[in-house]
């Protein structure tokens, strides 16, 4: 008796929650000792989604990331990736630097008063001797000690969450900088409970934000660790980001496709429970499971055929498009630098720049000594048009900012951009709900996964994916028939 043919798993994408999630099932299935093929189609020749890293450079580096630089390290998901494919000695920690960021207050830079936990203080001295806000903003932002927990049923939005405990001020120079800036968004549409779900538990805690983020901070020190990585807040990959895709794309030699487009998935109706799957050159592939790890509006195309109502719901996941361009100068060309490594700018300020980085003060072996590498960021829901700036003109742009700002004249070494286009997912009020809405239309054997639902930082993406390859191991192991021994 000869055993059926090992089920066929066809995970669409190939940024890095296709690629893990395909790495995750394979591995599950060698450890199981259960055949399984996995396939990875990827529209564009170059893997690894919003994650590319570049070098510049041969005997004197330039590291330039073009999308995320690093990932938070208290989510365990992507420094456990990295260990299980041998690139645990290359995690890296940031650079510790006090203050680590400022605030464009009216055209200058401002540090963040020490002790701030993302929007609320946990020291009062250096809160109140601040001026990142008028004393009007500071008195509303300490009367959330008190007011009440209110009783709000359901979601809301960031800004009116913030305006609620912390004031008008807060929310301009603190949260929408800071947090929303994460997500590229709009706070007066961004989810509370889809992005910093941690505060409403807070606020009905404690009863305050304020006083349930000192009282947490009290707590911390007992879980400190000596050692400086584990202290850190965000790891990066000594060779950049990029080097955990190429890890991963290794891993998977022989089970990726990329440059080709699939067209269409549909029922099989050869294949009870299992899929086709076409490609763009006519070439139809037969699945007994698929993982859609693309954009959103993707899969609706790719399911809309006949799945309808699950493609309406998933066009209601609105993106923005964002860009970086990375620059080097001589440390002699910044006149004005800023205290820390990152300047972020309020909406308020009307600038063509959402944020600063100085990469090379950020994170070691991203710049050769004597050199400065900067990252600045620009898109999202304030800027959209920039995006599709030509070049020329994007510089021009950056380079009035930067003399502006950091009083550069000088021509920077070189300049990369990077434009990513529908690539950021918009978390908005009643986002929670549509992702379960979502979940409970889509068909047997065909998740969804990706920045899209369950978080936009790579941690997320990857436990979207190892959750997913679990759940789709599980249900096509079954299908696989064994023969009894003779």
């Amino acid at each position: 008796m000869t055993t059926a043919q090992p089920p066929v798993v066809v995970i669409v994408g190939g940024g890095i929650t296709g690629l893990s999630a395909a790495y995750y099932l394979l591995r599950t299935a060698r450890e199981a000792a259960i055949p399984l093929r996995a396939l990875v189609i990827e529209r564009d020749e170059r893997l690894g989604g919003k994650i590319r890293t570049d070098i510049i450079g041969q005997q004197r580096q330039f590291i330039i990331e073009g999308g995320p630089d690093a990932f938070l390290a208290q989510k365990p998901w992507a420094s456990d990736l990295a260990r299980d494919l041998g690139l645990g000695d290359e995690l890296l920690p940031i650079n510790v630097r006090k203050p680590a960021t400022s605030v464009l207050v009216h055209g200058k830079p401002i540090p963040l008063p020490e002790g701030l936990r993302l929007i609320t203080p946990a020291k009062w001295l250096p809160f109140l001797l601040s001026p990142v806000l008028s004393p009007w903003g500071k008195a509303h932002m300490l009367l959330d000690l008190a007011l009440p927990a209110r009783n709000v049923q359901g979601d809301e939005s960031l800004a009116a969450f913030v305006r609620a405990r912390l004031g008008d001020e807060a929310l301009d120079r603190l949260a929408e900088p800071l947090m929303s800036g994460i997500y590229n968004g709009d706070p007066a549409e961004q989810s509370m409970l889809a992005t910093f779900p941690q505060f409403r538990a807070t606020e009905r805690q404690y009863g305050s934000i304020i006083r349930g983020t000192r009282a947490m901070q009290k707590k911390a020190p007992a879980n400190d660790s000596s050692n400086s990585s584990s202290n850190s807040p965000f790891l990066t990959l000594r060779g950049g980001m990029g080097t955990l895709v190429d890890a991963l794309t290794a891993a998977l030699d022989g089970n990726i496709l990329s440059g080709r487009r699939v067209q269409r998935i549909t029922p099989n109706a050869g294949q009870p429970a299992g899929y086709q799957v076409q490609l763009d050159d006519g070439t139809a592939l037969d699945a007994d499971a698929v993982i859609l790890a693309t954009q959103a509006f993707v899969a609706a195309d790719l399911l809309s055929e006949w799945q309808p109502a699950l493609a309406a719901k998933l066009r209601r996941i609105p993106y923005l498009s964002t860009g970086t361009m990375s620059l080097a100068f001589h440390p002699a060309d910044i006149r004005r630098p800023f205290a820390g490594f990152g300047l972020v700018i309020p909406q308020s300020e009307h600038r063509h720049l959402n944020a600063i980085t100085v990469t090379s003060e950020k994170f070691t072996h991203r710049a050769p000594e004597g050199d400065v590498l900067l990252r600045v960021f620009f898109g999202g829901f304030r800027n959209p048009d920039l995006v599709e700036k030509p070049d020329a003109e994007l510089l021009a742009l950056v380079r009035q900012e930067l003399r502006s700002l950091m009083g550069i004249t000088a021509l920077p070494r070189f300049a990369r951009i990077y434009r990513w286009r529908d690539a950021s997912p918009q978390y908005h009020v009643g986002h929670l709900d549509l992702v379960r809405e979502i979940e409970r239309l889509a068909p047997p054997r065909l998740l969804l996964c990706g920045c899209a639902y369950g978080g936009v930082g790579i941690p997320d993406c990857l436990r979207q994916a190892k959750n997913a390859a679990a759940r789709i191991f599980a249900q096509v192991r079954d299908t696989v028939m064994v023969s009894p021994a003779s």
